[in-house]
């Protein structure tokens, strides 16, 4: 049972990292002119602006890239669950002398790779922006027009399942090793000393089995128990080996 637990957990968490992020920009501001508007958020894909400005134009649900001096040029993309890889968008609209500039950074801002897009409309694949913490696109020609950005949360390199499945196998080892090295004991039949001591083993056991730290108080009660029944023994003049 046990173990068909641990193998669902490392399942979902396995489907978990693969699962899409679609943005589909339905809450930016449609009108006449680009909204002063700093950051658009939808479900766990924020958009930040470097100018300022968020359009949807020409159409609502799409996010629209103007030229230098409209406030809404360039865009960072960041993930809430940290590292992203960028899968696809949509170009859904575009004038013939476009140029989308894409670049991906790490957890420290460095650049990891860049791209250049002007090959017209329709879904772009994107590939090498794997394990990014915030990807840039920007506009370096004249409008364009995105929708459906796609990204997923990055999987983990081999090495680092590798390390984790280690680490769960080393704890299971540990607690293991914990519940065997406590093994019943034999009945008291030498001195009272020695009993006293096997009695303190024993409560170290049960309270290992119960994932409980031992404390002063948790001996009071049997010692107490045994030291009287040492002095009933000294009372009524038993002899001692």
């Amino acid at each position: 049972m046990k173990r068909a637990l641990f193998i669902g957990l490392i399942a979902g968490t396995l489907s978990a990292s693969a699962t899409a992020e679609v943005v589909t920009f339905t809450g930016i501001p449609h009108g006449v002119s680009p909204t002063s508007m700093t950051t658009y958020t939808e479900d766990a894909v924020t958009v930040t602006s470097l100018e300022g400005s968020f359009w949807a134009y020409p159409n609502p649900g799409e996010l629209h890239f103007d030229p230098e001096g409209f406030g809404n040029k360039t865009f960072d993309f960041t993930y809430a669950g940290g590292a992203f890889d960028v899968l696809s968008f949509d170009i859904t609209f575009a004038d013939a002398s476009f140029v989308a500039f894409l670049e991906g950074f790490d957890q420290s801002g460095d650049l990891l790779n860049s791209l250049a897009i002007s090959n017209g409309l329709g879904t772009q694949s994107v590939t090498g922006f794997d394990g990014i913490y915030t990807l840039r696109i920007g506009n370096f020609g004249s409008h364009v027009s995105i929708d459906n950005f796609t990204i997923s949360a990055a999987v983990p390199e081999p090495a680092t399942w590798v390390t984790m499945l280690l680490g769960f196998g080393l704890a299971g080892a540990a607690l293991r090793r914990a519940r065997t090295s406590c093994a019943p004991m034999p009945p008291y039949r030498k001195r009272p000393a020695v009993a006293l001591g096997r009695y303190r083993a024993r409560a170290d056991c049960r309270s290992l089995r119960r994932g409980r730290v031992l404390r002063a108080d948790d001996f009071n009660g049997p010692v107490r128990r045994i030291r009287g029944t040492l002095a009933l023994l000294r009372a009524i003049g038993l002899p001692r080996r």
